[in-house]
């Protein structure tokens, strides 16, 4: 594996480790202690599938294909050395 992917690959194991340690909270509980919208924490939770508690009881919905789930990842810009589509010739 290329070094951005392998960046790319933690970082998304990161952020994924992170949401579950807020899972036992409500969204909005878990967005306010983690500084985040909760409108952005519902989309990554749902798409990195992690269940959030609910207010009153039960269980937040998340993505089911576990293919989709495997392969999201967090977006990073480009290879810093090749931002125009290109190599940079180095000397």
């Amino acid at each position: 594996m290329k070094p951005w992917e392998e960046l790319r690959k933690k970082q998304s194991n990161e952020v994924k480790e992170l949401l579950e340690m807020f899972s036992h909270l409500t969204i909005v509980e878990a967005s306010r202690a983690m500084g985040i919208d909760s409108h952005q924490l519902r989309t990554h939770a749902f798409r990195f599938g992690v269940e959030f508690a609910k207010q009153y009881g039960g269980k937040t919905s998340i993505e089911t294909d576990k293919k989709k789930i495997k392969n999201h990842r967090i977006s990073l810009p480009k290879v810093p050395w090749d931002i125009r589509g290109e190599e940079i010739k180095r000397h």
